[in-house]
């Protein structure tokens, strides 16, 4: 993830700074919106690749926990905090209105995509949705991924420009069919 569009425009072009930082936003996050379910894929005791999942009603942050949230972003540094509470900002007005399951973030190593194991990943949380009865929403900013999240049944609901990267907003219904790999 760390060379995602959206994380090189937010945190800058240095890998290593945009690991720290996102590590920093999305520990801060958890700790203030402790609302995040994740499937982690193991191999040889580490973690190879995530796929966070967000209860229906939990994903947008109260009044409260945006306040927390505030030293969270200024731990980032000016320009960064700015960047990540616009994209933020952005991801909350695409946000579907109805009930949903928010999932995300969805990671897989970089020396191990392409083997399936974000296939098996996304296989689990659809499982998990259809289970919910409820539809499933994400973003993502890398085109490549939008074919991917679609032979997962999720469909292509808008898309914006969120500092500056083009972003996709998807939903799947529940009970959608899945494409094997």
């Amino acid at each position: 993830m760390v060379d995602n569009p959206l994380h090189v425009a937010a945190y800058g072009d240095d890998p290593d700074v945009r690991l720290v930082a996102h590590r920093r936003l999305v520990g801060g996050a958890i700790g203030v919106m402790d609302a995040l379910d994740v499937l982690a894929l193991r191999s040889r005791g580490r973690v190879v690749g995530v796929a966070g999942m967000v209860p229906a009603g939990r994903c947008r942050p109260t009044a409260r926990q945006r306040l927390r949230l505030l030293p969270v972003l200024a731990r980032l540094g000016p320009r960064a905090g700015r960047r990540v509470a616009g994209w933020l900002g952005e991801w909350s007005r695409h946000d579907l209105r109805e009930p949903h399951v928010h999932v995300g973030p969805v990671a897989v190593h970089p020396d191990l995509q392409g083997r399936g194991l974000g296939t098996r990943l996304m296989a689990a949380v659809c499982a998990e949705l259809d289970s919910s009865g409820l539809p499933g929403y994400l973003e993502t900013d890398k085109a490549a991924n939008v074919p991917f999240y679609e032979g997962c049944g999720f469909e292509v609901v808008g898309s914006a420009s969120v500092i500056g990267v083009e972003n996709w907003f998807m939903r799947r219904p529940s009970a959608a069919p899945v494409q094997t790999a």
